[in-house]
């Protein structure tokens, strides 16, 4: 990738130095300006921040065995729902609704 003619900036950062010489080798080698493979290198690790990694997992939930809905509960009736928990809060004994038993 090469950029287009444009404005430039002239800019001081620290390389080190063997970052620096295996920069100019390969700049060299490529018959290119230091400051153009700088930029291009740049330009390559900048696109890759913006893009999700090939390698990475996606995120899977695993669902728990919770066995089935109890006999007479329809999970689309709000109303049968609401029965089955008032029974659960119920004192065996009184039939009062024990506040403990919520959890």
């Amino acid at each position: 990738m090469h950029l287009v003619d444009g404005l430039t900036m002239r800019i001081t950062i620290d390389i080190h130095d063997e970052v620096l010489a295996r920069a100019k080798e390969t700049a060299a080698a490529q018959r290119r300006k230091l400051s153009d493979l700088v930029n291009d290198a740049l330009l390559e690790v900048l696109d890759r921040v913006g893009q999700p990694s090939a390698q990475a997992e996606p995120f899977r939930i695993q669902p728990l065995p919770l066995g089935s809905v109890r006999p007479g509960i329809d999970l689309g009736d709000n109303s049968s729902l609401q029965d089955a928990l008032d029974e659960d809060t119920r004192d065996p004994h009184t039939g009062e609704h024990d506040l403990s038993k919520l959890r």
